[in-house]
């Protein structure tokens, strides 16, 4: 009988530490839980969550520097899926490339351990998930530990259906990956706590307010107003400007982050000054933002980038 050549598997095997670390950070494969999550959830959890299940761009690029949280925000997300919208535990994948066993010889370590996972754990392709309705969720941390990742990103994601997000520390190192992946992309920023977070963590914060909605920047729902004044006249303006003023948050002082948000805000959708800090806020709160502007925030809101709740 002629012999057989190596099966498939055999193809695709990882070094066999690489191979064991991938299966103890990722316990859910085996019915296990993860480790114990903290409560509370940054401002991002749930901008996160809706960019991943929009899949408006292929993947996901969440920056920060180190310890700012974008390991367990990653982990808060997995577990969602996992507890909450109950998608099959096979479906995640999780690589934290900053404690990763040596690579060995491995050229391209993300589209090796991608098809390491298909085959081992996913049981089919990427394409073929998606077909069933059952894509995949790949979360890959701390990237900037790759020399070529955004070549293998881009790869990976043109290539296959799923859904993706890396997450990295090093700025420089994120942005010529995030200038290669042009159209593939959408980039969130994770800072330090901002003070409204500190204070919900802090045990004495029971009585803070929480904000529902961000009008525009600064505590003042100057939007609305401008909005009704343009159109229907000052009695209008004033009586839109009372109603507002009863929900309108508090916004603190801005910082250095935030700031950079509202300069992409301005740049990826051409919005106007004033709209651009309305855009940061409502995203650095993760609430709605409320206006009349249809003809500046209708991108914004088909894009799936914000919830739009339209005065008119």
């Amino acid at each position: 009988m002629p012999s057989q050549g190596p099966d498939i598997f055999d193809k695709l095997r990882l070094p066999p530490e690489l191979d064991a670390y991938l299966r103890q950070i990722n316990p859910w494969w085996e019915g296990k839980p993860a480790r114990a999550l903290p409560g509370y959830r940054r401002w991002a959890f749930d901008i996160l969550l809706r960019k991943l299940h929009s899949r408006l761009a292929p993947a996901i690029v969440l920056r920060g520097a180190r310890q700012v949280g974008k390991t367990t925000l990653q982990e808060q997300i997995i577990e969602q899926l996992l507890k909450v919208e109950a998608v099959d535990p096979r479906r995640v994948l999780l690589v934290q490339f900053d404690e990763i066993p040596t690579l060995g010889a491995l050229k391209e370590p993300v589209l090796a351990i991608a098809r390491w996972y298909e085959n081992r754990i996913l049981g089919q392709t990427f394409n073929e998930a998606a077909h069933a309705g059952k894509p995949a969720y790949v979360f890959l941390d701390e990237v900037q530990n790759l020399t070529d990742w955004a070549p293998q990103l881009k790869a990976l994601v043109d290539h296959h259906t799923l859904h993706v997000v890396v997450t990295g520390s090093s700025a420089l190192c994120i942005e010529v990956g995030r200038d290669s992946l042009a159209g593939r992309i959408t980039t969130m920023e994770l800072g330090t706590l901002l003070l409204r977070e500190e204070k919900k963590c802090s045990k004495s914060s029971t009585s803070y307010p929480q904000i529902s909605m961000i009008f525009t920047l600064a505590s003042i729902p100057t939007k609305p107003t401008y909005g009704y004044l343009r159109s229907d006249g000052p009695d209008k303006a004033d009586e839109a400007f009372g109603k507002a003023l009863q929900v309108v948050g508090v916004i603190e002082t801005m910082d250095s982050q935030f700031v950079k948000r509202v300069g992409r805000w301005k740049v990826d959708y051409r919005l106007g000054l004033g709209d651009a800090f309305a855009a940061a806020s409502a995203e650095e709160y993760g609430c709605p933002l409320v206006t009349t502007d249809r003809n500046d925030f209708a991108a914004v809101e088909s894009a799936g980038a914000l919830q739009i709740l339209w005065l008119r």
